[in-house]
């Protein structure tokens, strides 16, 4: 007597990679909390916000 033909699941895994990407603040949201840190308007800012969002930062810092 033979053995009954019993099938062989092969469960394939993907070499998956969970990466969670850490978001930094846009400009314009770095920009935002600067204003209301400061007092003053967004138009009072406009040169601030041609500058890189490091330097941004770096002013939000120094004002908290």
């Amino acid at each position: 007597m033979t053995k009954p033909f019993s099938p062989i699941i092969i469960i394939s895994m993907k070499n998956e990679k969970t990466v969670e990407k850490v978001k930094r603040p846009n400009k314009k949201v770095l920009l935002k909390e600067i204003a209301d840190m400061s007092g003053k308007s967004l138009r009072e800012l406009d040169s601030l916000g041609r500058s890189n969002i490091a330097t941004i930062a770096w002013v939000k810092e120094l004002l908290s």
